[in-house]
């Protein structure tokens, strides 16, 4: 239940009319933020209207909520007109692989998207998968929180692999997936001298630091004179 009934349904009237002048302090472009308002699936309901009509949204935080894999799903629908999203904060809600799937076509089709939070949420390998799979079709994310979200090396060797080709990655927070190894820490470093002539990337991860930059300028060393 959302603890602001009233300024819930304000922000969302606004939304509709494409009226969004409620913004953060430090952002410019139109948006709208929900965090910690409580919001549940069923109130998921009215703002997915809402955002059918709505061409103008480009950042939409509904981090720390109860949104599940329903109300994603029902998000989703919502966002399927919209070409104008920038900045999408899910972190700290219930989603797992089942709703990865419907947000999954979401980035597919939203070249707009920059910036997206899923942190603190139940994806697993298998979520990641998804993710990895939209991200080879939507080329245009700049920054990605992937932290606790419950991803293994595997999924995160699949991650680097699709990352490393990217055209600019600005940052990358993988911190708190506990079951991930020390096998990653080369596959991470192969990121990081990746992007490291074109964009840079700031990656917020476990590893041990010297460990990376090791890597890193071991990767960077020419090859000896045969």
């Amino acid at each position: 239940m959302v603890s602001n009934r009233h300024a819930y349904n304000l922000i969302v009237s606004r939304i509709q009319r494409n009226d969004v002048t409620l913004a953060q302090v430090h952002w410019v472009r139109p948006s709208v933020s929900f965090l910690s308002f409580g919001v549940s699936d069923d109130d998921i309901i009215p703002l997915a209207r809402a955002l059918e009509t709505n061409t103008s949204l480009q950042g939409l935080l509904l981090n720390c909520n109860k949104i599940t894999d329903r109300g994603l799903q029902t998000l989703c629908q919502g966002l399927g007109a919209n070409r104008s999203l920038v900045h999408l904060g899910l972190e700290g809600n219930a989603i797992t692989t089942e709703g990865m799937h419907a947000l999954c076509e979401v980035i597919k089709h939203h070249p707009s998207l920059r910036q997206l939070n899923l942190s603190v949420n139940r994806l697993g390998d298998e979520g990641i998968g998804l993710l990895c799979e939209a991200l080879e079709v939507n080329r245009n994310i700049t920054e990605l929180g992937l932290r606790l979200v419950g991803m293994t090396d595997k999924g995160l060797k699949q991650l680097c692999a699709t990352l490393v080709d990217y055209p600019q990655m600005h940052q990358l927070d993988v911190q708190s997936n506990h079951q991930l190894t020390e096998d990653c820490a080369f596959p991470l470093a192969e990121l990081l001298v990746a992007h490291k002539k074109t964009s840079g990337t700031m990656l917020a991860s476990d590893f041990n630091k010297d460990r990376l930059m090791q890597f890193v300028k071991e990767l960077e060393m020419p090859f000896p004179p045969k």
